[in-house]
């Protein structure tokens, strides 16, 4: 596989995860079929520009360049079909029957209509030094823009629908967790348009000369990361799965990698030009000198990952921490039987809290602190209770 290619890979590999284990968690379910669809486009997408990158003939990267284009005609039907699902189902005409499978209709015309109809061909480009890309040849470019028009409005339309069927939701819920996670998905949805937007302006209005590819691979990371956050952070869904930073990790080791190819290695292109020749030793060089400055880093993006995925777990660490420093300063008994009634109050949210102590005969257990009863518990200490304790 092409090197350029790894990003891309990497958004395809943590895409087709996420959509796994949204599928697996209830595989019966509508919402959770509907958005592994959902997660599942992106993921063609990826496959597809894996495929153009790494193909060895032009052939092949055609083919790619159509999977990209079928993933992104029906991303917006599934995150559409999903709003009038999720987090409940709403009454509504095109959630079912006739009219959602026109509307499925519409992509499958759009993309027949393309595939058999437009000409298109590809070649490399050079000017790009070493970062080689593939860029369209329009055989009959009017014919591509009204596609890529047709798409444009069908992505506006669905985009628009759907967010509107989801703050409807958020007005009817009442559910505290479920605005959260609409609120989120809005975000998301409206985040992911404005910075594809922002992108194909400033390379319009600068005349920058990217290709429409050039920076696909980059903003598949961000929409995997999207859909991170959503499952793990906000429970998207209800999947309750621990899962470890690893995802995370491998964005942040693509964006790494991103910077190498765009950075890293036409500089050292640039230099060993100028040093009469391409240098193998001096691009490895700075390739050894980007690892190492990196390295310091390392830990620092773990522990964020902790306190941003897993904030009640380092929140009870750190209160289990001090609770322990707290108990190695008190002698009072006193003292530790309020300072631990406190702890198990406040970190486990449970009232009331006794704390009893066998007294010096060991007849009997007697509540020396905590919230006061309805009567004086006192347990013996050959008493069933006092044993299973």
């Amino acid at each position: 596989m092409n090197i350029l290619a790894l990003p891309a890979a990497l958004a395809f590999t943590m895409n087709l995860t996420l959509c796994l284990i949204v599928l697996s968690s209830s595989p019966k379910h509508v919402p959770h079929q509907l958005f592994a669809c959902f997660v599942l486009s992106f993921a063609t997408w990826d496959i597809g520009e894996v495929i153009m990158i790494s193909s060895p003939n032009p052939v092949h990267a055609i083919f790619g360049v159509k999977v990209i284009f079928a993933g992104l005609t029906f991303a917006p039907l599934f995150f559409l079909h999903f709003s009038f699902v999720f987090p409940f189902r709403r009454p509504s005409q095109w959630a079912a029957g006739w009219r959602l499978i026109s509307l499925y209709l519409i992509p499958v015309t759009i993309l027949v209509t393309f595939l058999s109809t437009f000409e298109i061909d590809i070649e490399r480009f050079k000017e790009m030094k070493s970062v080689f890309y593939y860029g369209l040849l329009l055989e009959e470019p009017l014919l591509f823009l009204l596609f890529v028009g047709l798409v444009s409005i069908f992505w506006g339309m669905c985009t628009f629908w759907g967010i509107k069927n989801l703050i409807r939701s958020l007005r009817a819920t009442r559910i505290p967790r479920q605005k959260l996670q609409i609120k989120y998905l809005i975000f998301g949805i409206v985040t992911m348009a404005i910075a594809g937007t922002v992108i194909n302006l400033l390379n319009y209005f600068f005349q920058l000369k990217w290709p429409i590819f050039f920076l696909a691979s980059l903003y598949s990371l961000l929409v995997s990361l999207f859909f991170t956050i959503a499952l793990i952070r906000y429970r998207l869904l209800d999947i309750h799965l621990i899962i470890r930073g690893g995802i995370v990790y491998s964005i942040v080791s693509g964006l790494i990698l991103a910077i190498y190819i765009l950075i890293i290695k036409n500089i050292g292109e640039a230099i060993s030009q100028k040093a009469y020749g391409r240098s193998l030793l001096l691009e490895s060089a700075m390739i050894l000198a980007l690892v190492f400055m990196f390295l310091p880093f390392q830990r620092k993006v773990g522990d964020w990952i902790d306190r941003f995925f897993y904030m009640e777990r380092v929140r009870f660490r750190a209160k289990l921490s001090e609770f322990g420093r707290t108990l190695t300063e008190l002698v009072d008994l006193g003292d530790v039987a309020r300072t631990t009634v406190q702890f198990i109050t406040q970190t486990f949210h449970v009232d009331p809290v006794a704390f009893f102590f066998l007294k010096e005969d060991g007849g009997e257990y007697r509540q020396i602190f905590g919230n006061p009863f309805h009567e004086e518990k006192k347990y013996l200490s050959q008493s069933p209770f006092a044993k299973r304790m």
